[in-house]
């Protein structure tokens, strides 16, 4: 061995930041900003705890950040629903149209007792005030008159009401609005009753059956006063030889026979369907042609059934009045009686009738 060269002590030596393990084994360089310490790798337990350690601050952090994260989308959720409901630049809205109720289809009308041959459909027109009040309730109560028809309406002048059977049932009138009227004077030149001047108002009450429209239904339309008793059976009697099973031509009834000025009694008048139908078609010829402003209703109807062309027919036992064809209230054959203003002389002259005494 040289005098210049020592021999090796197993220290370790610094170089430069470097540290050289001079022992017997292998030597190890370690930089001095990375790699494990020589502590690190005496106590390899020491590592393993700090390992641990970490891991666990990590996991903390990650639920952590996941809560924060869960409450920022909750108070976003909270703000959007309490905004307006509108489009973003960041979110695409589908409007979805309200849903509708589906609108109640109306039912249409059946035809009522078709058994009940020929058909009839019958109207009265009352005022809401007064005996006739009375008149038509007590006709409702035991389904008599107008109301022993196939069908029937009952229009009611300036107002309305329901009609309340002493069984519970319920009878709706048809409002008419109110038209001003006087009565006639046949001493004025024009004028052809002394009674009521009522073209305009049964032009309405016309009207109002046509927009009804179950009179379609029908072989036979008849209107009656409501003071006047009616058996609808009997009608059925007379018309039919004027109604084949294909139904009743164009054509009305005539029921007086006496009196030199008018045929057709307003008290009961019976036109067929095709004959309303007619009038309705042309009735402005009617209006238009006829003076009919002193006239009273049923002689302008007669009027313009014949202007019209509709045919008719004579009757002469349909109607027992005075000053046209009289009958008493035993005649078992007669369709009606006129005039019987309270309920019981009505319901007396259908008693006679009937043959009850």
């Amino acid at each position: 061995m040289s005098s210049g060269m020592k021999a090796p002590t197993g220290k370790p030596t610094s170089i430069d930041g470097a540290v050289i393990q001079s022992d017997g084994d292998a030597g190890l360089l370690l930089g001095k900003d990375g790699g494990a310490s020589q502590s690190d790798i005496a106590n390899p337990g020491h590592c393993s705890a700090a390992w641990r350690h970490g891991t666990r601050a990590l996991m903390f952090l990650l639920l952590g950040c996941a809560m924060f994260a869960l409450l920022l989308v909750g108070a976003q959720l909270t703000y959007r629903a309490s905004l307006p409901h509108s489009a973003s630049l960041d979110a695409v809205v589908e409007e979805v149209a309200p849903m509708k109720e589906s609108p109640k289809q109306e039912v249409a009308p059946m035809r009522k007792d078709p058994k009940l041959w020929p058909s009839l459909f019958c109207f009265a027109l009352m005022q809401p005030e007064g005996p006739e009040v009375a008149l038509m309730k007590s006709h409702y109560d035991k389904r008599a008159g107008v109301f022993a028809c196939n069908d029937q309406a009952v229009f009611c002048h300036g107002g309305n009401t329901t009609i309340v059977a002493v069984d519970g049932g319920m009878f709706k009138t048809k409002f008419i609005s109110k038209v001003a009227m006087k009565k006639g004077n046949v001493a004025i030149p024009g004028q052809m009753t002394n009674s009521w001047l009522n073209v305009e108002l049964f032009k309405k009450v016309f009207d109002a059956m046509l927009e009804d429209g179950r009179f379609w239904m029908y072989d036979w339309v008849v209107k009656v006063d409501p003071d006047a008793v009616f058996f609808p059976d009997r009608l059925r009697k007379h018309v039919e030889p004027w109604t084949p099973h294909t139904g009743p031509g164009s054509v009305y009834v005539r029921n007086c026979g006496s009196n030199p000025w008018i045929s057709l009694m307003g008290a009961i008048e019976v036109f067929s369907k095709k004959a309303m139908q007619k009038y309705f078609d042309e009735k402005w010829k009617c209006e238009s042609q006829l003076s009919w402003g002193g006239w009273g209703e049923d002689y302008y109807m007669e009027h313009c059934m014949n202007l019209l062309g509709v045919d008719s027919v004579d009757d002469f036992k349909l109607l027992g009045q005075a000053g046209c064809e009289f009958a008493p209230c035993t005649d078992s054959w007669r369709v009606a009686f006129h005039p019987f203003k309270t309920p019981e002389s009505w319901w007396q002259c259908w008693d006679r009738s009937t043959g009850k005494y």
